[in-house]
């Protein structure tokens, strides 16, 4: 479905990768508008004639039209070219973008966990890089 963006912009919050800044977008039924400068500004992705950039790396858009109008950018599509997941809540005001595709098969490929430091059972902090090497088994319990 095309969503032309319209309306006000309204504060909202974005998470990149856990990352969070406050800016400013348009949500619009399942789509979610901001300008170029706050694409640049809350996620640093910027449009140029390479496509999406991020840095030094682009990624190409073959439908430009698709991605912008007026100004504007549409985050899912910002998602869909950099293989990101995203999240949109539209009543909070929160879209959340997830780590990048390669970068998830990456981690996974390296059979490493993530850094993590959680207190033990007395309070003291432990950290999982200190048992590396070691076999760990980690216990997760939620009461809901």
């Amino acid at each position: 479905m095309r969503l032309a963006p319209g309306g006000e912009a309204r504060p909202a919050v974005f998470l990149d990768a856990g990352v969070r800044t406050a800016g400013s977008a348009r949500f619009e039924g399942e789509g979610v508008w901001v300008t170029e400068g706050e694409l640049t500004r809350a996620l640093g992705y910027h449009l140029s004639a390479g496509g999406l950039c991020l840095g030094d790396r682009c990624f190409p858009i073959a439908d430009r039209s698709a991605l912008t109008q007026g100004g504007r950018v549409e985050l899912r599509g910002v998602a869909r070219a950099t293989e990101r997941p995203i999240v949109i809540d539209a009543d909070l005001a929160v879209v959340s973008l997830g780590v990048a595709a390669p970068e998830r098969r990456e981690r996974l490929a390296s059979r490493r966990a993530p850094e993590l430091t959680l207190p033990d059972l007395d309070g003291a902090p432990r950290s999982l890089a200190a048992l590396r090497g070691r076999k760990v088994m980690l216990l997760a319990f939620a009461s809901w």
